[in-house]
């Protein structure tokens, strides 16, 4: 998986995140297995955050009491594995201020 084209199976979400991670960085093998799971997970919150849009955050169960939609529930837990997946690349902060592995200092997008 050395070509900086997005694999196959990856939405506008994940493909976008793909290339914006993979813009001027190589990142070992297992590091790119991390990337395509990140990628995999953008493409989740998407959906998922499209169904809540839809849908609305809140729906009512068999007894008609509101409660939350399975879908913002589902929304929540993959937050957080998007989260941890990212955290696993060791990227540098946004800001600079995180000197991490990953991209060579005075790295910016083209």
């Amino acid at each position: 998986m050395t070509e900086d084209k997005a694999p196959r199976g990856l939405k506008k979400g994940g493909r976008k995140l793909w290339g914006e991670i993979k813009s001027g960085w190589n990142p070992p093998e297992e590091m790119e297995k991390v990337l395509l799971n990140v990628c995999q997970s953008q493409d989740r919150l998407d959906q998922l955050n499209r169904i809540i849009e839809a849908e609305g955050p809140v729906v009512r169960n068999r007894w008609n009491v509101p409660v939350p939609h399975p879908a913002a529930l589902l929304l929540r837990s993959e937050i957080s594995n998007f989260s941890q997946l990212y955290r696993l690349l060791n990227l540098e902060s946004p800001t600079g201020n995180d000197v991490r592995a990953g991209r060579p200092a005075g790295w910016t997008p083209e």
